[in-house]
């Protein structure tokens, strides 16, 4: 049921009414636009709604049983919604929100027609249809965490925690050396003038443990004088030193006490001069209290320089030091010409016979000699990838050696099994 404003319900009932229709728009990246069939602008809400009356929309029936109720919209694309950003996918998801107001009494409030998201949307001759899709989707979609085979984390969010936005070189900063397993511990760096490498830290002059005292009492552990030493080192700690629990026997009866694990940390600070950098895979190089080792930067810049379709391109001047399929599964994002600002997943890299990218989709614009771009690398979320190649294996969140649904429902087929052996001895078996 909804509830209205006495005054509001009053309005409704009149022959002739002032009240018009009005929808909110709220994009994904937090730009909020209102329109209006009215022929005034007014404000409500803090958001200005604007004359319009291309908008026109269909029927809808709203049922009690949970069923996904869509209704269609079409209007006409213009300088407050273009078709650019339509194809580009700035409008996807968006939420919407339809009501009826009176916009010169708004202490009146509202009338709320439906709310949705934007779904499938079609373009033709200056127009475009939309398909608003109820909230009760939602209900329809999986949500939460799950068991899976492969790896349900985004490369550099902060489950993940692989550093992929590293901060530029700077004289005297307090640096860690990394741990192999753990991508949360070690700073990277990037130099101020970009050379296609990154550089981690994999060495410090300065060592503190997270020893296993000797007696039990947690709040007595060398884990926590080890804190607080690093804290005077980088000030407060969060996320930079994460505690790796084991359960050990206590030694008094069957009693199991919790303890922190064996860890050592190095740290160090940076020289007050930017050391000369390594372009080479591996290398390394002494700066101040640290050591830095050479890697290829996950992020890359490069110019089109040849193009088949509007997915697929060649950059004959890009990097060629980048392994085949490195950028396989990360994202383009154009920084120059018609589809500047979009970004596109990359289906596939390669570098012979040159260098050259492949997308997941088409981009809206034709792509043409001479746009730039920047690249991202991808992760194929394997539990290879996490260890060998991001040294990551303690963050992963995948479960590789979990048994599928035809493991698990499988039974054993002795017929088959007998055969095996008749074969294996060229007679029949017993």
């Amino acid at each position: 049921m909804k509830r209205l404003n006495s005054e509001l319900f009053n309005e409704l009932r009149r022959t002739s009414s002032y009240i018009v229709a009005a929808w909110k728009v709220t994009r994904t990246d937090g730009v909020v636009m209102g329109f209006t069939s009215g022929d005034q602008p007014f404000t409500y809400g803090g958001v200005e709604y604007l004359p319009t009356n291309s908008f026109s929309a269909s029927a809808h029936v709203s049922k009690n049983n949970f069923s996904v109720d869509n209704m269609n919209a079409i209007a006409l694309t213009g300088d407050h919604i273009t078709e650019k950003d339509l194809m580009g996918g700035v409008y996807d998801n968006a939420k919407v929100e339809l009501f009826w107001i009176r916009p010169d009494k708004p202490e009146w409030g509202h009338i709320p027609i439906r709310g949705g998201r934007i779904g499938e949307v079609k373009i033709n001759k200056g127009q475009f249809e939309t398909e608003l899709r109820a909230l009760t989707q939602l209900l329809q979609q999986d949500f939460g965490d799950f068991y899976t085979l492969e790896c349900s984390a985004t490369l550099g969010d902060h489950r993940c925690k692989v550093r992929m936005d590293p901060p530029v070189w700077a004289p005297e900063m307090s640096c860690t050396a990394e741990v192999v397993s753990d991508a949360t511990l070690g700073t990277v760096v990037r130099p101020s003038t970009p050379n296609g490498f990154w550089y981690y830290c994999v060495n410090g002059a300065n060592t503190v443990s997270t020893d296993v005292p000797a007696n039990n009492p947690y709040f007595q552990s060398a884990h926590f004088k080890a804190l607080e030493e690093l804290s005077k080192f980088f000030g407060p700690i969060t996320e930079m030193f994460r505690v790796v629990w084991s359960r050990v026997h206590s030694g008094t009866g069957n009693a199991m006490v919790a303890q922190p694990a064996v860890r050592t940390l190095r740290y160090g600070k940076t020289g007050n001069t930017e050391p000369a950098w390594p372009t080479t895979e591996g290398a390394t190089v002494v700066d101040g209290e640290v050591t830095w080792q050479a890697r290829l930067a996950r992020e890359a810049t490069g110019t089109v320089t040849g193009v088949y379709n509007r997915a697929v391109f060649d950059c004959r001047d890009f990097n060629t030091a980048y392994p085949n399929n490195y950028f396989q599964y990360g994202y383009l994002q154009w920084e120059t010409g018609e589809n500047a600002g979009f970004k596109m997943e990359i289906r596939e890299y390669t570098r012979n016979p040159r260098p050259g990218f492949k997308l997941m989709e088409a981009m809206p614009y034709p792509i043409k000699p001479g746009d730039t771009f920047r690249a991202w690398q991808g992760c194929p979320k394997t539990r290879y990838a996490c260890k060998e190649i991001f040294r990551n294996i303690d963050n992963m969140r995948a479960f590789p050696d979990m048994p599928t649904e035809d493991k698990a429902l499988s039974t054993p087929n002795y017929s088959q099994q007998g055969t095996a052996v008749e074969n294996r001895r060229g007679g029949k078996g017993r």
